[in-house]
């Protein structure tokens, strides 16, 4: 038998109850640790090493022991474990291998000819292949030997006439000489651009076009991609791109090595505020970015940085029936999407190994709060099918530094689905890190479980959750529910939910409030260190389980009660005047940042050092 270990904590905090099975001390902040700072690499074939400690024990996954004879139940109340029992259970054998964790290796590529100064690789740089970064933490692509660069100019250029260069005509693509000879339009522009090469289409700051769709072609390499971007004067605004109720841009069949920098695409007439709304009925349902793959036709090598996409029906997408690996999404503005017609979200991903970094990803899967039935999609209301990020059978991917804020119902939907055929679960999404974001309001902080699912089996494998701060979560109300949950897990085999902190629910209607629920097989989980500050009567830590229980180890959260004078939240932060202007002078304040803008008081890791104060 186990040994069960039970710690109560009574004083001036409330502790939430802790029940942990002997794990033969192994550190499990040591593990948490090393799930966090070396994620699992993005879609390779190096295999993954144990990262255990102290043990030769054989029944190891992702650095925890596991017993093969054990159920665990638990009986929470009040926040504080006042029953627990060991029933025998089905025999749950470890999986086979080992854990899927290695480490990170970074190296600074020559600097080569370039007048920009190299100062280093961002920490997942060996994960997903990215670009040298400047002192200040934006990617540095440069022109290929053979590379066209192709400017466009709305106001002073003209197709009949226009020509490309080569990038040993032009020192720095993004300030050429001011008599460089650009196309008018966007459409002749990408015709010059080669399959296969790394050409680049270069868009004027401080100009606009009304646009089709965009599709492109794959570039050459992941260092020498197809290059979308702006020139210009550093602080102009971003080049600004119309596409009406069309898509902005889309690959097909599998196109690859493409980055698209600096870049703002406005569905204008889906803006029921803006002078173009083309009326409700017509509004259809366009996507911002959209890569889709064929079976046998995987993508890699996509970057997304320093780009806005707004009003579309969903602003990013990657889906398919083949996979897309080594996607990088960073420092965008994923704004408004709302559908009429189907679901919408702010970021849809499937079968995608992704970093997705310091966005921000705002008022997403609505227009408007839901006033009729419930999930009515009639003028854009917001349902309980849209969220800001829904990733499908991820793997190897990291979520990291984004704001996530006013979602339809869902910050991050993480979704699994068993097979229909088989009628069996399995492992469909793996190793998967979400880091230091800063979520507020929308219902539900994070949810990894729900959807298809025949009670038979593990679907997700090697979460982390750590050190992400939740605030107002259910304050708006977007589907008129009295409801908010902070982080809901089913069907977990091997997770860490550590540092977290669940901040101030203050609109008294909303009544039914959870921090974390853990429910479906669960094995090898640890919720640990987590703070749940002013959640009224509710259970922090809450463990529905119906199904085999093993190595669930639930300890040191902490309830607190918060004044408001002395909270640290998002009104003293930005010194406003209430919770709702406060998360909207978030939105705002954030807007404003872009590559020549970039104001770090405005990003989470600041705002999240200061909430956890």
């Amino acid at each position: 038998m186990n040994k069960i270990k039970l710690v109560a904590i009574f004083s001036v905090v409330l502790l939430v109850g802790i029940v942990a099975l002997d794990y033969k001390n192994t550190s499990i902040e040591q593990v948490n640790d090393q799930l966090a700072s070396n994620p699992p690499a993005a879609g390779g074939e190096v295999p993954f090493g144990d990262i255990s400690t102290g043990s030769s024990d054989s029944n190891t996954v992702a650095g925890f022991k596991s017993t093969t004879s054990t159920r665990s139940v638990f009986k929470v109340k009040e926040g504080n474990v006042t029953s627990y029992s060991d029933v025998p259970s089905r025999n749950q054998g470890s999986t086979t291998g080992t854990a899927e964790i290695i480490q990170v290796k970074t190296s600074v590529p020559s600097t080569g000819d370039s007048n920009v100064i190299q100062v280093g690789q961002s920490q997942w740089a060996s994960q997903f292949d990215l670009f040298p970064q400047d002192q200040d933490g934006w990617s540095i692509i440069e022109p290929a030997a053979d590379s066209r660069l192709i400017y466009v100019s709305n106001s002073t250029g003209n197709d009949s006439n226009a020509k490309f260069y080569s990038s040993k005509e032009i020192t720095n693509p993004h300030n050429p000489p001011s008599n460089v000879l650009a196309y008018k339009t966007v459409s002749a522009a990408l015709k010059q651009q080669r399959a296969d090469h790394a050409d680049w289409v270069l868009l004027k700051k401080g100009e606009e076009w009304d646009s089709g769709a965009w599709y492109l072609n794959s570039g050459r390499s992941s260092k020498e991609p197809l290059v979308i971007t702006s020139y210009g004067g550093d602080y102009e605004k971003r080049p600004l791109v119309k596409t009406g109720t069309n898509s902005a841009v889309i690959l097909k069949s599998g196109k690859s090595f493409i980055a698209i920098t600096g870049i703002e695409f406005y569905a204008n007439k889906r803006d029921p505020n803006g002078v173009n709304f083309i009326g409700w009925d017509n509004v259809q349902s366009p996507g911002g970015f959209v890569s889709v793959v064929g079976s046998n036709q995987p993508s890699q090598a996509i970057t997304l940085e320093d780009n806005v996409f707004n009003f579309y029906g969903g602003a990013v997408v990657f889906s398919g029936s083949d996979s897309q690996k080594n996607i990088v999404v960073r420092r965008n503005q994923l704004l408004n999407s709302y559908s009429t017609s189907s679901h919408s979200q702010g970021i849809f991903t499937s079968k995608t190994t992704m970093l997705l970094e310091e966005n921000l990803i705002d008022h997403n899967g609505w227009y408007q709060q839901n006033y009729e039935t419930l999930n009515s999609r009639e003028k854009g209301q917001a349902t309980w099918f849209n969220h800001n990020i829904y990733i499908s059978s991820p793997l190897d991917t990291v979520i990291t530094g984004n704001l996530i804020t006013r979602s339809s119902s869902i910050g991050i939907k993480v979704a699994g689905s068993a097979n229909t055929e088989t009628k069996q679960n399995g492992v469909v999404a793996e190793n998967l890190i979400v880091s230091n974001n800063l979520f507020a309001e929308g219902e539900i902080g994070i949810s990894a479980g729900g959807n298809k699912d025949f009670d038979n089996g593990y679907r997700f494998k090697n979460f982390t959750f750590k050190s992400n701060v939740m605030i107002h979560l259910g304050d708006s109300q977007p589907l008129r529910r009295t409801f908010a949950m902070g982080i809901q897990t089913v069907d977990w085999d091997g997770g860490v939910i550590t540092g977290n902190q669940f901040l101030y629910t203050d609109n008294e209607d909303v009544t039914n409030i959870h921090g974390v629920d853990i429910s479906g097989l669960t094995r090898n989980v640890t919720v640990s260190n987590n703070t749940f500050k002013n959640l009224r009567d509710s259970t922090p830590v809450s463990p529905y389980n119906d199904e085999p229980v093993e190595n669930l180890i639930i300890e040191n959260n902490v309830a607190v009660k918060v004044n408001l004078s002395s909270r640290h939240d998002l009104t003293s932060y930005f010194n406003t005047g209430g919770a709702g202007n406060a998360v909207s002078a978030l939105v705002e304040k954030s807007k404003t940042q872009s590559k020549f803008s970039w104001n770090k008081a405005y990003t989470a890791s600041e705002i999240n050092e200061y909430l956890m104060n």
